[in-house]
């Protein structure tokens, strides 16, 4: 079985050559195309739309790519956006996007470890670490610079940064590994793992950020701090019927496929009709469970993205 047509067959050697060359270059340039629809998108939380909880969750099933291929394109975009000089490295041909992904995860792995944020200096250095480099050698080089850093700061190194050791599981936890490897590639365990840790983090992270958006709105009427109608407190019993109704899961559905989102991690309580901010109570048919990006995408919708751009998509 063959995919080479007819055309091909006919084409000269010389000819072969340029025109490959020139392929090269269109899907190149075609790739960072896609990532910088794939970042407007992300900005605009436009996934939130279609019932999708992320970007990743969007480029996996709406747009078809595995979930190796989503991970990389997701990570690159967060690496491009931290240091501009990714996009010229992979538009050049200097770096893959596999090598970018895992620059990006040794990035947040360091911050993580570190407990700082690495300089706009200290993050180009592990772009040029992964730089014309396969896979295994940008691998050694990141473990390379995660090493020193630490131990500049006299840190012990996480186990997983030094080398493999063995971790006791329960036999069900082995299974889901296996399951999670089967569908996600050429992944090791403890990337794996970090993947699904890292994930968890910048949730935590991004909650944050938009609590503080919301309260920093300008429409935001002043707060009477013994007035419960002017403040932000939800009573008990209206959380409580509001993840009974929601059954512990985003409450948003796309209203024309009828899609529901699938999150059931991080979710907030979103005065959805009617925000807060605009005097909003906290009564049942106003309250909503959701996802951090669906109640991201409800304030950009709500506010516009212009206003909400500077306390939602926070560049390092």
């Amino acid at each position: 079985m063959t995919i080479v047509s007819e055309k091909i067959l006919s084409l000269k050697d010389n000819e072969l050559l340029e025109k490959t060359k020139k392929l090269v270059a269109v899907e190149k340039a075609q790739t960072l195309e896609v990532l910088a629809h794939l970042q407007e998108i992300s900005r605009r939380r436009l996934f939130c739309d279609l019932g999708y909880s992320s970007l990743f969750e969007y480029t996996h099933r709406e747009l078809g790519y595995s979930e190796a291929e989503s991970w990389a394109r997701v990570s690159a975009i967060q690496l491009i956006i931290q240091v501009p000089g990714a996009k010229k490295s992979l538009s050049d041909g200097e770096i893959s996007l596999t090598n970018l992904a895992k620059a990006a995860s040794s990035i947040t792995r360091q911050e993580k470890s570190l407990s700082e944020k690495l300089s706009q200096e200290q993050k180009e250095e592990v772009l040029t670490a992964v730089t014309r480099k396969s896979t295994r050698e940008a691998e050694l080089s990141l473990k390379e610079i995660e090493l020193k850093k630490l131990s500049e700061k006299g840190i012990t190194p996480p186990a997983a940064v030094v080398n493999i050791q063995k971790i006791k599981v329960s036999d069900q936890v082995v299974k889901k590994i296996l399951q999670l490897k089967t569908i996600k590639g050429n992944f090791s365990d403890s990337e794996l793992i970090e993947q699904l840790i890292d994930q968890e983090l910048k949730k935590i992270e991004e909650e944050k950020k938009l609590k503080t958006s919301l309260v920093c709105t300008k429409e935001s009427p002043p707060v009477q701090a013994n007035d419960k109608k002017n403040n932000r407190y939800i009573p008990k019993s209206v959380k409580e019927f509001v993840r009974n109704r929601a059954n512990n899961r985003c409450e948003f559905v796309d209203p024309i496929s009828g899609r529901r989102c699938m999150e059931v991690h991080n979710l907030q309580y979103d005065h959805q009709k009617i925000p807060f901010s605009l005097g909003g109570q906290s009564t049942i048919d106003n309250i909503f469970l959701k996802c951090r990006n669906h109640n991201s995408r409800g304030a950009i919708v709500f506010f516009g993205l212009e206003k909400m751009d500077p306390f939602l998509n926070h560049q390092h």
